[in-house]
């Protein structure tokens, strides 16, 4: 994800037609919803709203950079069991 934004030079780079991106295809009242997926799903309760700027969508997508590479195996537990429960 921080590759991608490396990449962008517009706020207006931040919009498209998919969810294809951690961050949502589109702002509303000027905030951006980011949320940490895995194969292709949202993870449950580890999004968060950021002002529509690539710079505070990168903050955001830093921080949850980090708490990821902080976890173990027992942070996704639950995450895995919910996972598989819906299948």
């Amino acid at each position: 994800m921080l590759n991608e934004l490396a990449k962008y030079k517009s706020n207006s780079e931040l919009n498209s037609k998919s969810t294809k991106y951690w961050w949502a295809p589109q702002a509303v009242n000027g905030k951006r919803k980011i949320t940490v997926r895995y194969a292709n799903k949202a993870v449950q309760n580890f999004s968060h709203y950021a002002n529509d700027t690539i710079d505070d969508v990168k903050r955001v997508i830093t921080d949850f950079k980090s708490i990821i590479e902080k976890s173990d195996d027992a942070t996704w537990a639950a995450e895995e069991a919910r996972r598989k429960d819906s299948d």
